[in-house]
C-alpha cells in the first residue's frame, strides 16, 4: 500500500511539473512570437537601416536618433498592442540609442548590464532570454541590425518585465501563484516579490532599489504562499533543494492545508541558470492520497481481521478511482493542448497552429500546382476603444469581430488569431488573385455595420486593415516567411489610412534590398578611393583660351570597369551617401584647384551638388570650414553648379544659400537652364553667375529660327555667359564669348603646346568671321546662300576640336 501511494503520488506530481513546464514554455513562446512580429513589421524595414546607417556617423548621430523618434513617435501605441511594451535600440557599441520609456535619455552605456546585447554582437542572430537588469528583471528578445552585406548597424531589445508576464502564466496555471527566486551568488538567492529584506530567506537583501518603470515590478504572494514561503526558509534540506536550481517539487504543510511547491530552473541568455521559478498552490490530491493510505491501512487491518471479506469490493473501488485519475489525466492532457494551441480569448487557432496547417496548405498547392493566400488583419484604431471603454470591451469587441469574420468567410477557410488584434486566414484553391481579393473585400465591408459588445450590446463601428501574400512564388519560403509578406503589406495599408487591403509586392522589396546594396557598394568606394575625378576644359570660342574645368566623378568599379555618373548616381538620390560624395567631390576638387595654382595655371574649376546636399542645414558652415581650410586659394578658383529642376524646389531657400556661398567667394552656375519652368523673372532670387543651356534648345537652332531667337533672347536679358554643350551639331552663330567643352579628361594633361595655341587661335578667328558673316545673310532673309559657309564652319570646326584634342593628349 505504501509503495502504490508512493507510485500515486510520483505521478501526481509529475503531472503538475510537466504542466508547468509547458505552460512556462508556452509564455516565453508567445513572447517571442509577439517581439518578432513586431520587429519584422516596424524595425526590419529599409528606414530604419538607413537611419542606423546614419548613426554610425558620430557626426550625423543626434540627426539620425531624432529621424529614429520621429518615425517611432506615432508608433508606440501598436509596440504595446505587439507585445513591445519597452523598446530600446543599440549602437554597435552598447550606446543607448533610443528608449521607448524614457526617449529623452540616451548616449549610456549597457552593454555591461545586457548579457544579451553581448552575444547579440558577438553571434549576429536574435538572442531571448530572462536578464536581471539595471531597473527591473524582464525577458528580453534582442535582434542584431545589420545591413545588406551583414555589418552590424546596432541592435533592438524589446522588454517585458516579469510583472506583466506572470499574470500571463496564471491564466494558463490557474490557482497558482507564481514567483521567481534569483540567485546573487553561489550560496545565496534573493526574492523578487518583496519591497522590502526578508532576514529569514537565506538573508537576502533587497535586490533593486534603482527608479522603477512601466508596471511596479513587484508580485505581492497571498497570505497562503506567504506562509508556505516562510517555512521553506526555515527548512534547511528545503533551501539545499532550491540552492541546486533544478526542476523538482517539494511538498509541506501549512494553514492546515497540504501545499506541493514545484520549482524549475530558470535560464538566461546564455543558457546558464540564473534562479529558480516557484509556484504555490494547495494540492488536495495529495491530501486525498495521504487519507486514502491510512485508509487502505485500516481496511488492510480490517480485511486480516474480517478474513479477508469485502476484498470484491474494495478491489473495485480502487478500479474506480484509477479510472476517475486517468479520465482526470487525460482531460488533463487535453487542456493543455488547447491552451498551446488555441487562442484562450476567441476559441481560434493560434499563430503556431495556424502555421503548421499553413504549411500543410503551401505542400499541398505545390503538389496540386495551386494558388494558395494567406491575409492578415488589423483593427484600425483598437487601442482607442481600449483606452476610452477598457479591456473588457475590447476582448468583447475582439470576440464579436471573430465571429463577423467566420460569418462572412468561405466554408472551409483557416482562420486564427495570431495576438493582440490581429487575425490572420488562409485561403486555398483559388482560381485567380482576383478571387482573393474578392472575398478581402467582402470581409472589410462586413465592418461596416457597428459590432454589438457587451451586456449593454454597446454599438461600436471599427475598421480593419489587411495585406495579402501568395504562393507559390518565383522563390521557395515557408509558411512564417508567407506571413511576414501578409504583415508588411497590411501595414503598409495602415500606413496609407487603413480599412482597405493591399498585395505584398515581391518586385518592390527586391527593389528595396538592391538599393541598399548600391548605396553600400558606393559608400565602401568612398571609404576605398575608388572613386574618381575628369575635368572637361571649357575653351573661349573665339580666344581658343582655356577659362576652366567642369569636375565630372567616375567610378573605377574593381569588377566593373569605369562607370560614368549615370550608372550610380540614381542609386544613391536623396539618400545621405549622396552628401558624402559631394563633400568628397569638393574636396578633391580643391586639391586639384591647388596643384593648378601651384603650376602658375590660372583656372575656374566647376563642381556639380545635388539639390539635397545644397539645401541640407550644414552646407552652408562646411562649405565655409573647407574654405578655410584652402585658403591658400586665390577667389574665384572655384564655381558650384546646380540644376534648374533642383534649384525651383525651394527657390527662396537655394536663393539664401547661393547668396551666402557668394559671401564666401565662391559663385554658381544653373545647369540645364530650360528643362524647368524656365522663367528669366525667378533668376532675381538666384544670383548665379552664369547658365547652362540645356542641350535641347541649341542642337538644332541652325535648322529651328525660333530656337535661336529664344537664346538669343535669354542672353540678351539674362545678361549672364551662357555655356552650350560641346556634342551640338550646329555652327556657333552665338554670342562669341559662348565656350565649347571639350571631353571629359583625366587632370595629368590640360593645355595645349603655344604653336598649337596659334593655330587653335587662327581657326577661331575664322570661325567668328564666318558666324558673323551667317548671322548678317540671315538677318537678311539670305539664308539659302549661307549653305556653303555652313559646310566651311563644319570643316573649321571639325579641325578645332582635331587639334585641341591633340593638344590635350599630349604630355603636359
Amino acid at each position: 500500500m505504501v509503495h502504490q501511494y508512493r507510485q500515486a503520488r510520483e505521478s501526481l506530481i509529475s503531472r503538475e511539473l510537466a504542466g508547468q513546464e509547458v505552460a512556462w514554455t508556452a509564455v516565453q513562446r508567445l513572447l517571442d512570437r509577439r517581439a518578432t512580429t513586431w520587429f519584422e513589421v516596424v524595425v526590419d524595414q529599409p528606414r530604419i537601416s538607413d537611419i542606423m546607417a546614419r548613426a554610425q556617423d558620430a557626426q550625423l548621430r543626434d540627426q539620425a536618433r531624432a529621424d529614429l523618434v520621429d518615425y517611432l513617435a506615432p508608433l508606440t501605441g501598436a509596440m504595446a498592442s505587439a507585445g513591445a511594451e519597452l523598446v530600446h535600440f543599440h549602437l554597435p557599441e552598447g550606446l543607448s540609442f533610443y528608449r521607448s520609456h524614457q526617449p529623452d535619455r540616451f548616449g549610456d552605456t549597457v552593454i555591461a548590464h545586457r548579457p544579451v546585447l553581448q552575444q547579440v554582437n558577438e553571434r549576429l542572430v536574435p538572442v531571448a532570454g530572462i536578464e536581471a537588469g539595471r531597473l527591473a528583471i524582464a525577458y528580453r528578445n534582442a535582434y542584431p541590425l545589420l545591413d545588406s552585406e551583414g555589418t552590424l548597424l546596432g541592435s533592438v531589445e524589446i522588454s517585458v518585465p516579469l510583472s506583466n508576464i506572470l499574470p500571463e502564466l496564471v491564466s494558463l496555471r490557474s490557482g497558482r501563484e507564481h514567483e521567481l527566486v534569483l540567485r546573487r551568488d553561489a550560496e545565496a538567492l534573493d526574492r523578487w516579490s518583496e519591497a522590502t529584506a526578508r532576514d529569514d530567506w537565506f538573508g537576502a537583501d533587497e535586490l533593486f532599489t534603482e527608479q522603477a518603470f512601466g508596471e511596479d515590478s513587484r508580485i505581492d504572494l497571498g497570505a497562503s504562499a506567504q506562509a508556505v514561503a516562510a517555512r521553506l526558509a526555515q527548512n534547511s534540506s528545503h533551501r539545499q533543494q532550491l540552492l541546486t536550481l533544478e526542476r523538482g517539487a517539494i511538498t509541506l504543510r501549512a494553514e492546515g492545508q497540504r501545499f506541493l511547491v514545484l520549482h524549475q530552473s530558470v535560464l538566461d541568455a546564455g543558457g546558464q541558470a540564473i534562479g529558480v521559478l516557484l509556484s504555490y498552490a494547495p494540492e488536495p490530491g495529495l491530501t486525498r492520497l495521504a487519507r486514502n493510505l491510512i485508509l487502505n491501512v485500516l481496511l488492510a487491518v480490517s480485511v486480516l481481521a474480517l478474513l479477508g471479506l469485502g476484498t470484491y469490493r474494495l478491489i473495485g473501488a480502487q478500479a474506480e478511482k484509477h479510472e476517475q485519475r486517468r479520465r482526470l489525466q487525460k482531460a488533463h492532457e487535453d487542456e493543455l493542448f488547447r491552451i498551446a494551441y488555441y487562442d484562450a480569448l476567441t476559441g481560434l487557432p493560434n499563430r503556431l497552429l495556424l502555421t503548421n496547417r499553413l504549411q500543410r496548405a503551401m505542400e499541398k498547392a505545390r503538389a496540386d500546382e495551386g494558388l494558395l493566400a494567406v491575409a492578415m488583419l488589423d483593427m484600425d484604431a483598437f487601442k482607442r476603444v481600449n483606452d476610452r471603454f477598457g479591456a473588457e470591451i475590447g476582448d468583447q469587441l475582439l470576440i464579436e469581430a471573430s465571429r463577423r469574420m467566420r460569418q462572412h468567410l468561405p466554408d472551409g477557410v483557416l482562420l486564427g488569431r495570431v495576438g493582440g488584434d490581429e487575425f490572420a486566414f488562409v485561403l486555398t484553391d483559388l482560381g485567380s488573385v482576383d478571387e482573393s481579393e474578392q472575398i478581402a473585400g467582402g470581409l472589410l465591408r462586413a465592418f461596416d455595420k457597428p459590432l454589438a459588445v457587451g451586456e449593454a450590446k454597446l454599438q461600436l463601428s471599427i475598421s480593419a486593415s489587411m495585406g495579402l501574400s501568395f504562393y507559390p512564388q518565383e522563390t521557395e519560403l515557408d509558411g512564417d516567411q508567407l506571413l511576414r509578406q501578409a504583415s508588411r503589406a497590411m501595414y503598409r495599408a495602415k500606413l496609407t489610412g487603413g480599412n482597405h487591403y493591399e498585395l505584398f509586392d515581391v518586385d518592390r522589396e527586391v527593389s528595396q534590398r538592391e538599393r541598399l546594396r548600391f548605396v553600400a557598394e558606393v559608400a565602401e568606394a568612398i571609404a576605398a578611393n575608388e572613386l574618381r575625378l575628369y575635368y572637361q576644359p571649357k575653351v573661349n570660342l573665339r580666344s581658343g583660351e582655356v577659362l576652366g574645368m567642369e569636375a565630372l566623378i567616375r567610378w573605377q568599379h574593381p569588377s566593373r570597369g569605369l562607370l560614368g555618373p549615370g550608372a550610380f548616381l540614381p542609386w544613391i538620390e536623396h539618400h545621405p551617401v549622396e552628401m558624402d560624395v559631394g563633400r568628397w567631390v569638393l574636396r578633391q576638387a580643391l586639391l586639384q584647384a591647388r596643384a593648378w595654382q601651384a603650376q602658375g595655371l590660372v583656372l575656374t574649376t566647376a563642381v556639380n551638388i545635388a539639390g539635397d546636399h545644397l539645401q541640407h542645414p550644414d552646407f552652408v558652415p562646411e562649405l565655409a570650414a573647407l574654405m578655410d581650410e584652402f585658403a591658400d586659394l586665390a577667389p574665384g578658383r572655384v564655381s558650384l553648379e546646380v540644376v534648374e529642376t533642383s534649384a525651383l524646389e525651394d527657390i527662396q531657400r537655394v536663393g539664401e544659400v547661393i547668396a551666402a556661398c557668394r559671401a564666401l567667394g565662391v559663385d554658381f552656375e544653373l545647369d540645364d537652364f530650360g528643362t524647368g519652368y524656365s522663367s528669366l523673372t525667378y533668376l532675381k532670387g538666384l544670383p548665379v553667375a552664369g547658365l547652362k543651356i540645356d542641350q535641347s534648345f541649341v542642337r538644332e537652332m541652325s535648322e529651328h529660327p525660333d530656337d535661336l531667337a529664344i537664346l538669343e533672347g535669354v542672353l540678351s536679358m539674362a545678361q549672364l555667359a551662357a555655356w552650350a554643350t560641346g556634342d551640338c551639331d550646329q555652327p556657333p552663330v552665338l554670342d562669341p564669348t559662348e565656350c565649347l567643352f571639350s571631353r571629359p579628361l583625366a587632370a595629368g594633361s590640360l593645355l595645349p603646346e603655344a604653336s598649337i595655341a596659334d593655330e587653335i587661335h587662327h581657326v577661331h578667328d575664322q570661325i567668328h568671321r564666318l558666324g558673323e558673316r551667317i548671322v548678317t545673310r540671315r538677318r537678311a532673309d539670305a539664308e539659302a546662300d549661307c549653305a556653303a559657309d555652313f559646310e566651311q564652319v563644319e570643316r573649321t570646326r571639325d579641325r578645332l576640336l582635331e587639334l585641341l584634342d591633340r593638344a590635350l593628349e599630349a604630355p603636359a
